[in-house]
């Protein structure tokens, strides 16, 4: 998967401000290039190619792939995806919530 620039829809930026309103702690900045978001200096959650992803643990991963759309994320495109990543499509959004808190209980391990 090359890197996509596509700007983060509206359903994200209102999953990172659900996020912030929990907790204003949290820093939103740049990584591979697009918006992610940190706890503790770990980043779990950001948005791709109009999609969210999210960093989870091995059963989590597990549970996401198996929603419509969803696959590991790699950022290089070579065939190499990350193994705690997800990205998860806009169509699925609704479940967003629930995985960037199932992401943020990961991070603060």
């Amino acid at each position: 998967m090359a890197m996509d620039k596509t700007p983060p829809p509206p359903e994200y930026r209102a999953l990172v401000e659900r996020l912030h309103a929990a907790a204003p702690e949290l820093v939103e900045k740049a990584m591979f290039g697009v918006p992610t978001v940190f706890a503790h200096g770990k980043p779990f959650v950001g948005s791709y190619g109009g999609g969210a992803l999210f960093k989870l643990d091995p059963a989590g991963v597990e549970a996401a792939l198996g929603l419509p759309g969803v696959e590991l994320f790699d950022p290089s495109g070579k065939g190499r995806p990350m193994k705690a990543w997800v990205l998860v499509p806009l169509a699925e959004h609704r479940r967003w919530a629930e995985l960037a808190d199932a992401a943020l209980a990961f991070s603060s391990r």
